[in-house]
């Protein structure tokens, strides 16, 4: 079997993989699917976002005037975590079927135990 380059394991496995299984939880979970590479971009940054945002706990330590507003949010995220997290127990069994993914994998460690080897 031989093995993607290192640059085209990572896109294989960020690019694709992280894809299907970010649209297809809000698909499953909240039947959101973008119709347009304009709305699925929106849909990422809106995810990248989300996960930046201070916890409730963070936020009342802080005292902060947007404590309901992000506790709120929090309530609807938390919710989802558990479904979310069976989807992507769902998604991992069903990708680690696939043999690009392992070899994509393998591809990455392999140059990640390289370079703390000091090779490049």
């Amino acid at each position: 079997m031989s093995l993607p380059n290192p640059v085209d394991a990572y896109n294989h496995l960020f690019g694709d993989v992280h894809s299907r299984v970010f649209f297809g939880t809000l698909a499953n979970t909240y039947g959101i699917s973008p119709s347009t590479e304009k709305e699925a971009s929106d849909l990422f940054e809106i995810a990248a976002q989300l996960r930046e945002l201070p916890t409730p706990t963070q936020e009342r330590n802080n005292g902060s005037r947007f404590q309901k507003a992000a506790g709120a949010l929090n309530s609807v995220t938390r919710d989802s975590a558990a479904v979310e997290a069976d989807s992507i127990k769902q998604a991992a069994a069903m990708l680690s079927q696939d043999p690009s993914i392992y070899a994509s994998v393998l591809s990455l460690k392999l140059k990640e135990a390289e370079l703390l080897n000091g090779n490049s």
